[in-house]
């Protein structure tokens, strides 16, 4: 299995007041490919043996369907079951394309105040909240998909 590895390494996370300017660095907290791979390997052998029983059980069916008629039509059922097998078997069409690669987290302990929050990564910046206010005591969550690049945010406590 190839996996391409993510255009580039972290961020910063730039948050900014009318006066000071805070930046944090991103961290990998979870390597979703590497888990991935693994998980693939960890399970080919046991998809491979599956699905040689199936195919085996699946032919001595048939086999034992043909042998019951008269040996004129058996060559006919066995032909119309293989074909019936062939439309009903499907492909594993399962990915992991969907998920990120990586999941990276910034932490932070910021006064209370309102902030414009900008992402750099990969040699740009993408502006994420213009205005998002912090108040003291309370937890703020800002979720960023880079991929898809449609920001959300939560405070705890929200659904």
């Amino acid at each position: 299995m190839t996996v391409r590895p993510p255009a580039c390494d972290g961020g910063r996370l730039r948050l900014e007041t009318q006066t000071e300017t805070t930046e944090l660095a991103t961290e990998l907290v979870e390597d979703v490919n590497r888990i991935a791979v693994k998980n693939l390997d960890d399970r080919k052998g046991r998809v491979i043996a599956r699905t040689l029983v199936r195919a085996a059980a699946k032919q001595l069916a048939i086999e034992g369907v043909a042998a019951q008629g008269d040996p004129e039509t058996a060559e006919m059922v066995r032909l119309a079951m293989n074909m019936l097998n062939l439309i009903v078997e499907r492909a594993d069409t399962r990915s992991w394309r969907t998920l990120p690669g990586e999941i990276h987290l910034v932490r932070g302990y910021l006064p209370e105040g309102e902030y414009q929050v900008t992402l750099s990564r990969c040699g740009t910046e993408t502006m994420l909240a213009d205005a998002i206010r912090l108040k003291s005591g309370k937890t703020h969550y800002l979720f960023y998909d880079t991929r898809y690049g449609v920001p959300h945010q939560r405070r705890k406590g929200d659904r």
